[in-house]
C-alpha cells in the first residue's frame, strides 16, 4: 500500500509558547505522523532562521522531513497572498502532497492538492474587539476565501460548526467537527505543588487578553472576597493582546496581595498548577472548544465556566455554569464551590468521568478517515 502524502502547515507548532491552537496542531500531527500508512512532511515559515523553529519542530516531532522558507516572515507572505496570487503554496515552499492540513484558520493560495483547513473558532466575528488589529485584519482579508478553496473544514466544536453554517454561509456538508483532547496520561491528580503559590487557590489558566473575561472574574473575586477568607486568585498563563488592563484593574480594587501572576508556565508544570487548585475558574466570553477546563477535570479540580459558546457543550454535567457578564453569580460560584463539600465532590467526579470523553488519539483517528474520504 502506498502511503498517503500529507503536508502539515507546521508554522503553529514551532512557536516556543504553544497557544490552543498549537497544541491542537502539535497533538494531531505528532500522531499521524507517526502512522505508517501516511508519509508525513512538515511545511516551515522560518524567516531567516532567526526563531530556531527547525530545531524546536524537530524536537516536537522527530524523524519527519521538514521543509522550509526562510525568506520572508509568514506574516508578509499573508499580506502578500491578495496582492500577488501566483505566490502558491507551490512556489513558497516546492513541495506537492495528496493532502494539505492548515490547522491555523487560513490557506494560500494554489495549494497543489486535497485541502483541509482546522478553523478553532469566529472571534473576529463574534468579538472583533478582544482581537489585535493585524490579526483581525488576516481573518477579515483570508478565511471566507480559505473555507471555499477548502475541500473539508474542520471545527472543534458544533457550536463552531453551526456559526460557519450562519454567519459563513457555508455547507454543512463541508464541515466537521473534531473535538480536542486531553492527554490523560500527563492530566491527572498529582500530590507535587509548584513552589511559591499560595496554599489555597482559586485558578485561570490562558492568555490574559479581554476576550478571557478576566475583568470580569476580578470583579467576581473581589465581591466574593469577604467570604471566602485567605484563599487567593492565581492567573497563570502569557501576557496578551491589552493585558495590561487586567494589572491596572487588580491594582484598582485593592487586591495586589490577593492576586498572583505567575506568568507563562512550561507545559510539564500543569498537572501540578492544576491539581493544587481548590477550583479552576474560567469565565470566558467566547470559546472555539476550551482546553483547560477539561484539563482541570482530568487532575481532578472542580470547574466553574461560562454557560455560554461552547463552554456547556464542552463540559457537560461536569461544572458550575454561570453567567460571565454577571459579577455577583461569579462570585457566588466562587464561595459555594469552595465552602460546598457535596458540590465539589460531585463536580470531581463528573469531571474524570467527563474527561475520558475527548482523547487525542480518537481525534486523529477522525483526521485520518477525512483524509480518506472522497
Amino acid at each position: 500500500m502506498i502511503p498517503l502524502k500529507i503536508a502539515f502547515d507546521a508554522y503553529p507548532i514551532a512557536s516556543p509558547r504553544l497557544s490552543g491552537v498549537g497544541v491542537h496542531a502539535l497533538e494531531i500531527a505528532s500522531r499521524l505522523c507517526k502512522w505508517e500508512e501516511l508519509d508525513c512532511t512538515l511545511l516551515l515559515y522560518d524567516f531567516l532562521k532567526r526563531r530556531g523553529s527547525k530545531e524546536m519542530l524537530q524536537k516536537r516531532i522527530p524523524q519527519t522531513k521538514i521543509v522550509q522558507n526562510n525568506l520572508l516572515p509568514y506574516g508578509i507572505y499573508v499580506e502578500l497572498w491578495n496582492k500577488i496570487p501566483r505566490l502558491g503554496l507551490e512556489q513558497v515552499f516546492g513541495t506537492t502532497a495528496d493532502v494539505f492540513h492548515f490547522f491555523n484558520f487560513v490557506v494560500p493560495p494554489k495549494v497543489p492538492g486535497k485541502i483541509i483547513n482546522t478553523v478553532h473558532d469566529l472571534v473576529y466575528l463574534n468579538f472583533p474587539e478582544t482581537m489585535e488589529k493585524r490579526n483581525y485584519r488576516r481573518l477579515n482579508m483570508h478565511l471566507k476565501r480559505s473555507c471555499q478553496d477548502a475541500d473539508v473544514v474542520i471545527t472543534v466544536s458544533e457550536t463552531i460548526k453551526q456559526e460557519l453554517i450562519d454567519q459563513m454561509k457555508l455547507p454543512k456538508e463541508k464541515i466537521r467537527v473534531v473535538y480536542n483532547g486531553v492527554d490523560q496520561k500527563r492530566f491527572r491528580p498529582v500530590l507535587e505543588r509548584i513552589s511559591g503559590l499560595p496554599h489555597d487557590y482559586f485558578l485561570y489558566l490562558g492568555t490574559l487578553e479581554p476576550r478571557k473575561n478576566l475583568l470580569g472574574l476580578l470583579e467576581g473575586y473581589r465581591i466574593a472576597k469577604p467570604k471566602i477568607g485567605d484563599c487567593k486568585l492565581v492567573l497563570g498563563g502569557a501576557k496578551g493582546w491589552e493585558y495590561q488592563t487586567i494589572f491596572e484593574k487588580v491594582k484598582e480594587y485593592g487586591l495586589e496581595e490577593d492576586v498572583v501572576f505567575p506568568g507563562y508556565l512550561p507545559s510539564e508544570d500543569l498537572p501540578k498548577l492544576y491539581s493544587g487548585a481548590k477550583a479552576f475558574l474560567f469565565p470566558s466570553l467566547y470559546e472555539g472548544f476550551g482546553i483547560p477546563p477539561l484539563e482541570a477535570m482530568a487532575c481532578g479540580v472542580p470547574v466553574v465556566t461560562s454557560n455560554c459558546s461552547c463552554l456547556p457543550e464542552v463540559t457537560g454535567d461536569a461544572a458550575v455554569l454561570v453567567n460571565p457578564k454577571d459579577s455577583e453569580e461569579l462570585a457566588w460560584a466562587m464561595e459555594n464551590i469552595l465552602t460546598d463539600t457535596a458540590l465539589r465532590d460531585t463536580c470531581v467526579t463528573r469531571g474524570l468521568e467527563r474527561v475520558k470523553q475527548f482523547t487525542w488519539e480518537q481525534a486523529a483517528e477522525q483526521v485520518f478517515s477525512i483524509y480518506k474520504e472522497g
